[in-house]
């Protein structure tokens, strides 16, 4: 779920096998703008909302879709070239939203620096991406086993681990207890506090 920064009783939420919808009376109705395309994440530019990123999966290829009309109509600017390979999360600097980065299901961290038109893999994190957020010029990326990163340097894929701590003491667990780890699948980083 996401709003438009600038209005916040328009609403856009996803869904993973039902495409992309928008309400602009606060969830009271709402429109599909996108279908035919499984949702794992989306993106809207910071300043206008008719700029929209989405990304999924589609037959058995991962996917990038980009709208400017507010979703009336739809472009691929990404598809992956191997199949079974979805495009998990995407985000958008928030102070240049023409860079975009994209992460899949095998680990790829891929960047655009110029609305999509090209891409270049920044990182393989050898993990599923489950959400990359792009706050104070900075990339943390969520893998689904290894936990959260933050990017030191983007352009040469260097990244800190921020859970090493957590992974180790749930690795503790399961052998101490038999618990089984868990698999991180959100997280939450402030977009006002990058400390937080």
């Amino acid at each position: 779920m996401d709003f438009d920064p600038r209005n916040r009783e328009t609403v856009f939420v996803s869904g993973f096998n039902d495409g992309l919808y928008k309400s602009t009376d606060s969830g009271a109705s709402w429109q599909r703008i996108l279908s035919k395309i499984w949702v794992f994440d989306f993106a809207i530019h910071p300043f206008d909302a008719n700029i929209i990123y989405a990304a999924g999966y589609f037959g058995d290829k991962g996917y990038v879709v980009k709208t400017t009309d507010g979703g009336k109509s739809w472009e691929e600017v990404y598809s992956e070239a191997a199949p079974s390979i979805s495009v998990r999360s995407i985000a958008l600097n928030p102070n240049q939203a023409n860079q975009v980065v994209i992460g899949n299901s095998v680990g790829s961290l891929i960047r655009s620096s110029d609305g999509g038109n090209t891409w270049k893999q920044i990182k393989n994190f050898e993990d599923r991406i489950s959400r990359a957020y792009w706050l104070s010029g900075q990339v943390y990326v969520l893998l689904r086993g290894k936990g959260l990163f933050k990017s030191t340097n983007l352009e040469a894929g260097e990244f800190i681990e921020l859970t090493e701590n957590l992974t180790k003491s749930q690795s503790f667990l399961a052998s101490f207890s038999g618990l089984s780890e868990k698999d991180f699948n959100q997280a939450y980083v402030d977009k006002f506090n990058s400390s937080l």
